[in-house]
């Protein structure tokens, strides 16, 4: 009994020409606006974002006791309750 030899069954890879896309002035001038346009972001919530949210986030939490007592909570205590509490041994 003789084998045959063994025969390559693999074919060459055929290759695909891959799409080529051409840089226009337009895609440069988009990238440099968004260049721009994402620094002068990252300088606005810097600059600003600093300065204001503070002050936003006390205004929403003022908003927050005020309808927490509407509703019936009682909010943080004031000191004089917390004096009283500490004269009691309570915390």
């Amino acid at each position: 009994m003789s084998a045959a030899p063994a025969q390559d069954s693999q074919k060459a890879c055929e290759t695909k020409d891959l799409p080529t896309t051409e840089t226009g002035a337009t895609d440069i001038i988009g990238y440099i606006v968004f260049i721009v346009l994402a620094g002068a972001a990252c300088w606005y919530g810097w600059k600003f974002g600093l300065q204001w949210a503070p002050a936003f986030w006390t205004k929403i939490q003022n908003y927050g006791l005020a309808l927490g007592k509407l509703f019936g909570n009682k909010g943080p205590p004031t000191m004089s309750e917390r004096l009283a509490a500490m004269r009691l041994g309570r915390r």
